[in-house]
């Protein structure tokens, strides 16, 4: 089903304004023909959530926007709007013709591709701030796009995945140190049972991940991993 629109929000979720009323009570067919009501036309789908919302699916910018006006739902009032994080994606972009511009010149020239941010990635290296030819850039749609044109220019898009979190008192991945609940923390330059500021310049360097010699932190250490975004 074709879901071509402008910046208008695919997912949008809704609830009633009367608290003696739930469109959760809704069955299966008065959703369908009350959605229809509204945006005069099959949306892709409706789903229940247990918070009392419902999660909708739209086709296209005119459905979107009908919703969105509407105020009531099969004579339930309601109040609908975009969803807060599933109208967005993010991506990657490598090019160094962007280098001189800044990310508010970025966004400017490119809100017509869909772009509502940008971020260019630095990397520290020898003490020194250095910019690369990357850039991350927040969508305002749910898929990204395969590529982006910057101007004459046709640059491959690819979806940004972050890097795991990983803790700095045990280097464990999946919650940072505020949240650790190890008593005693482990080295990320020897791997011994201790703060990593207190590790000695001699002291013999072993990844707490693949016991290879390099730090926890380095991202050459084969467990590393991505996750999606």
């Amino acid at each position: 089903m074709n879901k071509s629109r402008n910046n208008s929000p695919e997912f949008l979720v809704g609830t009633s304004t009367d608290p003696s009323k739930s469109l959760l009570k809704l069955n299966p067919f008065q959703l369908a023909k009350a959605t229809v009501a509204v945006t005069g036309g099959k949306i892709a789908n409706v789903t229940k959530l247990n918070n009392g919302y419902v999660l909708v699916d739209t086709c296209n910018e005119k459905q979107s926007t009908a919703l969105q006006r509407a105020e009531f739902l099969d004579s339930i009032p309601m109040k609908i709007s975009p969803h807060n994080s599933m109208n967005f994606s993010t991506g990657v972009i490598k090019t160094p013709e962007l280098d001189s511009c800044s990310p508010e010149e970025i966004i400017g020239n490119l809100f017509a591709e869909g772009v509502i941010n940008s971020c260019h990635i630095m990397i520290l290296r020898h003490s020194q701030t250095i910019y690369t030819n990357t850039y991350v850039l927040t969508f305002n749609n749910f898929h990204i796009p395969d590529h982006i044109n910057i101007c004459y220019i046709s640059v491959p898009v690819e979806k940004y995945i972050p890097l795991s979190l990983c803790c700095a008192k045990c280097q464990r991945f999946g919650h940072d140190f505020s949240k650790c609940r190890l008593q005693h923390p482990t080295c990320a330059k020897c791997n011994e049972s201790r703060e990593t500021k207190d590790c000695p310049p001699d002291a013999p360097v072993k990844c707490a991940h693949c016991s290879l010699e390099h730090p926890a932190y380095s991202k050459r250490c084969s467990k590393w991993t991505r996750k999606p975004s």
